[in-house]
């Protein structure tokens, strides 16, 4: 009998250190368990405070170029507002200059048509004179004694012309006729003075 009872106990303690044991296994893997839930809520949360810092960085870089974007379009659309400003006085400036031209242009063509009828009235006259003016008398050369004497042949319808002309004249005429070239060149530059 006191051996199955030893045999009990010593059974009893088996079984106890195996519960035991089994127990503190179980609270080993709860407590590891705890720790790696702790863990990863401890990185949860950093990483989220790192994606909200992130955001916030990226919400103010997108600010920022908003921002930039929205400045550079105003600098943009006054320098545009500018230069069509411009534009529309050099418009302007461009027709007053066309107006001041054709104003210039209207006023030289008066001046000139003003300057071109008097002067054509002119010529006119001058024409009607030259019409009217007598044409210049042809000029006869002719050797009296030593000298030479020019002679109008104006002046020849009322010298009294006669057949007996004597033998004298004859002679003289001639020798008129048969002056010699040197003699010719001693009267050109006359007769063209009196043409002249």
């Amino acid at each position: 009998m006191e051996d199955e009872a030893q045999k009990m106990v010593a059974l009893k303690k088996a079984y106890a250190e195996i519960i035991l044991n089994t127990a503190k296994e179980a609270a080993a893997r709860v407590m590891a368990s705890e720790h790696k839930a702790l863990r990863f809520q401890l990185d949860l949360r950093s990483t989220k405070d790192e994606s909200l810092r992130v955001l916030l960085r990226l919400k103010q870089m997108i600010d920022s170029k908003t921002s930039e974007a929205e400045i550079t379009s105003s600098s943009q659309q006054r320098r545009i507002d500018e230069l069509e400003a411009q534009l529309q006085e050099a418009e302007d400036i461009i027709t007053d200059l066309r107006s001041e031209l054709k104003q210039v242009w209207s006023e030289l063509e008066r001046v000139n048509s003003n300057q071109v009828k008097p002067l054509d009235r002119q010529i006119t006259r001058e024409d009607a004179s030259f019409s009217e003016s007598p044409t210049p008398e042809p000029i006869l050369l002719s050797r009296l004694g030593s000298g030479h004497e020019i002679v109008p042949t104006s002046g020849l319808d009322n010298i009294p012309v006669s057949r007996g002309i004597d033998h004298k004249c004859c002679n003289e005429m001639k020798q008129s006729e048969q002056l010699s070239v040197s003699d010719l060149d001693k009267f050109t530059p006359l007769t063209l003075t009196l043409r002249q």
